[in-house]
Formats: C-alpha cells, sequence, structure tokens
C-alpha cells in the first residue's frame, strides 16, 4: 500500500456532506488506500474483501456466474465515485459472485471491523455514513434490477 494523503482524497470525496474538518480527520485514521492491478480478483469465494469503499481511480467488475454453465452471467461496472464492499449488504451467495479490477484501481477504504470504532468516536459522522451506505446499497440494486430485466427481456 502507497501512503498518500488521505484527508485530501476525504475531501474531495465529501465536499458538499458538510462533515467538519475535525471528524473527517478522525475518520481518515481508519481509511486505508488500496491499490489493484488490471485483472486483480478483489473478492471471490477465495479471496475476502473485508471493507466497504470508494473507487477513486479506475474501474472494477461484479460478476455473477452461473454455476450449472460455469460461465459469466452478469456483470455490473462500477466507476470512480461507486462503492465497493456493499455485496455484504445484499447478502449474494460468494460462491457465484466475484469482483476484479477492470483496470489499474485504487480504492479509498474502511474495515468493516472498525465500523464500531467509528460509531463510538464520531457518532454522527457514523450516522451519516451509514446513511450513505443505505442510498449506495439502494442505487447497487436499482442497477441490478435494471439489467436484469433488461435480460429478461432479450
Amino acid at each position: 500500500m502507497i501512503e498518500e494523503n488521505k484527508l485530501d482524497i476525504l475531501e474531495s470525496l465529501v465536499v458538499k456532506n458538510n462533515i467538519p474538518y475535525d471528524q473527517l480527520k478522525i475518520f481518515s485514521h481508519y481509511c486505508y488506500i488500496l491499490n489493484y492491478d488490471k485483472d486483480e480478483i478483489i473478492y471471490s469465494k477465495k479471496i475476502k474483501f473485508k471493507y466497504v469503499g470508494i473507487i477513486i481511480d479506475g474501474e472494477v467488475g461484479y460478476f455473477l456466474n452461473d454455476l450449472k454453465n460455469n460461465k459469466k452471467k452478469i456483470k455490473l461496472a462500477s466507476f470512480k465515485k461507486y462503492p465497493v464492499g456493499m455485496f455484504n449488504f445484499l447478502e449474494l451467495n460468494e460462491n457465484n459472485f466475484s469482483i476484479k479490477a477492470t483496470k489499474k484501481t485504487k480504492i479509498i477504504a474502511i474495515k468493516y471491523s472498525d465500523l464500531k470504532n467509528i460509531e463510538d468516536k464520531i457518532p454522527s459522522f457514523a450516522a451519516k455514513l451509514y446513511k450513505s451506505f443505505i442510498k449506495l446499497n439502494m442505487q447497487i440494486n436499482k442497477r441490478l434490477t435494471s439489467i436484469i430485466a433488461n435480460l429478461a427481456t432479450k
């Protein structure tokens, strides 16, 4: 992991959320910058992604696989400023789900295990964070529903 100024990255992502600088500074201590090469697997049955994050550069592909025919069934792409790791909230079966970087990709992320510490130290920030999780989860569900509906009409 290359150390970067995580606070600058966070400020560029959340500038419209009116989050106080001191809370953002505390939150930055829980953040990691994750770098992936093109075609590197981010999540699969064998590789776990114990974070939730935002793509700050690059692109990832979400793949739902047809286990009976052993082929990719649905691909959903996520780009800059889209979330990665929200699939844990969708409760997808990990046996038929994977994520890989489709370009060289950089993600700013927090570990799921740190969420309780964030709640304790900066509760108002945590509330905004969870609100964002819900909003992003709804956007992902909407995109998935649209893709599935399009496939059904073909």
